[in-house]
């Protein structure tokens, strides 16, 4: 006579080889064999599918945080004061070579709607036409890994500057320090960048941080000006005799001029 346990097995057996495999397609990388990795979908598709050439449309659905957004997208905002700010929307990532879908661009942007002075940063898919107010802030001219930094290109010292608006989140700018042909070639050094031989260049009183009007990295109205402070932190071996008088250095950025006024209320921005 079968043992009650030995027919508990049996069945058991049984209904496990019923249960369906789990779905590979649309699953995320990596895959198994008889599948590949589509990068712009970021998922799992069989062998020889056609994989589209650009990241999908961003969803923009509503969230609070990156879980409330589909697979592959993060949500693009940031808190003020423990306040949600910015779009609340998500928008798709976008750390490979592809370009974003029709109408968006990639470029730096904050998610996971943290405090705004966290930084929390990753390239998205944002709109080509930033909201009224947020035009000329954008970051993407600046290299992803070189955020508030000095770095080589070329013979020359470029510097990513970087502020924080609490309407438009993050803005850069990528700027000139320094020619080296002057001084001689560029090189990396720990935390950016310097001509060898450093030259006659003083940064700390050049691009002198007390020049602009406001703390590092914020926005100001001046008349009818919306001006920006935006910084770049350096490191003694960036500076002659291998000491800096200072920690950053800024540069006074005109970033729009109003028609009418410029309005203080919620960070710098000409009134609609």
């Amino acid at each position: 006579m079968r043992s009650s346990w030995g027919i508990g097995l049996l069945l058991t057996l049984s209904n496990m080889a019923c249960i369906p495999e789990s779905p590979i397609e649309g699953a995320p990388c990596g895959c198994p064999g008889g599948y590949e990795c589509c990068e712009t979908l970021g998922t799992c598709v069989r062998a020889g599918s056609d994989c589209p050439d650009t990241y999908p449309a961003s969803s923009a659905r509503a969230c609070k945080q990156d879980q409330d957004c589909p697979q592959n997208e993060l949500c693009l905002g940031w808190l003020v004061d423990k306040d949600m700010a910015g779009p609340m929307e998500c928008r798709h990532e976008c750390e490979g070579d592809y370009p974003c879908a029709p109408g968006e661009i990639c470029e730096l942007a904050l998610h996971d709607v943290r405090d705004l002075f966290d930084m929390n940063t990753a390239r998205l898919c944002m709109p080509k036409s930033p909201p009224a107010g947020c035009e000329g802030y954008a970051c993407q001219n600046c290299p992803a890994d070189r955020l508030g930094m000095t770095f080589c290109s070329g013979k020359y010292v470029h510097a990513c500057m970087i502020g924080l608006h609490p309407l438009c989140g993050l803005t850069c700018k990528l700027v000139s320090l320094q020619d080296c042909d002057q001084d001689g070639e560029c090189e990396d050094v720990q935390g950016g960048a310097r001509c060898i031989g450093f030259g006659k260049n003083d940064w700390c009183k050049e691009y002198d941080c007390g020049n602009c009007g406001t703390s590092p990295g914020s926005f100001s109205c001046d008349g009818q000006d919306v001006a920006a402070c935006e910084s770049v932190g350096i490191t003694d071996d960036m500076c002659p005799a291998g000491r800096c008088d200072c920690k950053e250095i800024c540069i006074r950025t005109v970033i729009s001029t109003c028609t009418g006024k410029c309005d203080l209320e919620g960070g710098a921005h000409c009134e609609p």
